[in-house]
Parts: structure tokens; C-alpha cells; sequence
């Protein structure tokens, strides 16, 4: 079971701090959150003390939960920063759905949350 926290640093930016073993369910009602809370462009995933524990199979389920907010973000940006390998694949698994869906938010993982940040300051497209 993970613990979500959601902090709204900009007007354009919302960082969600995991911690812990990260569910498919978990993350649906973190994104469903995410929207009855306002919507930012661009949003960062830490979960550098948590772990992504979605078979591949529930990860395309939860990105295509994340379709019905993507409009609403359309062009910003989402970073999911991971520390271990297994997670970082998975990141990596979320990123080649995203694309082949043609989904309007762009999806990049990083290991360095400073890095990731750099990222999400960039232009979007």
C-alpha cells in the first residue's frame, strides 16, 4: 500500500511524493484526485521512496484511465522519477504506451528528480 502525497507547486505544476508499494488502483484514485483538485499542465511522480508495483497490463489500464483528464492537459508534461531498475523499466513501458496511444501529455522517466524538474521547465510541445 502506498502513501500519495499531492502538493500543488505552481500553477502549472502538481509533485505527487510516493511512498511505498504504488497500485494500479492507487494511482487511479490518485489521478481521479488529482482532478477534482484542478488540473495542472505538468505534474511530477516521485517515487524515489516507493516502487511502481503494476504489471504491465494494469499500467496500460491506468494510462487509459488518465485519458479521460488528458485533454484537460493537453502539451504538458508528466516525470516519474524512480531509484530502482525494475521501476525505471516500467517508467520506460509507460513512456512507448503513451506514444503508441498518440496520448496529448508527453511521459519522460528520470532517476534524478533534479533532472526532472529541468525537464518539466522546458518547453512543452
Amino acid at each position: 500500500m502506498a502513501f500519495i502525497t499531492r502538493t500543488r507547486e505552481s500553477p502549472a505544476l502538481t509533485v505527487f511524493t510516493i511512498e511505498g508499494p504504488c497500485s494500479a488502483a492507487e494511482m487511479m484514485s490518485a489521478l481521479d484526485d488529482f482532478a477534482r483538485a484542478g488540473l495542472t499542465p505538468c505534474a511530477l511522480l516521485d517515487f524515489t521512496r516507493g516502487s511502481v508495483a503494476i504489471p504491465a497490463a494494469d499500467l496500460k489500464a491506468t494510462l487509459a484511465h488518465g485519458h479521460r483528464y488528458a485533454a484537460q492537459r493537453a502539451g504538458g508534461r508528466t516525470a516519474l522519477v524512480v531509484s530502482q531498475d525494475v521501476d525505471f523499466g516500467m517508467g520506460r513501458m509507460l513512456e512507448v504506451f503513451a506514444e503508441l496511444a498518440d496520448f496529448p501529455v508527453d511521459f519522460r522517466v528520470f532517476r534524478d528528480v533534479e533532472e526532472a524538474r529541468r525537464w518539466i521547465g522546458g518547453t512543452p510541445r
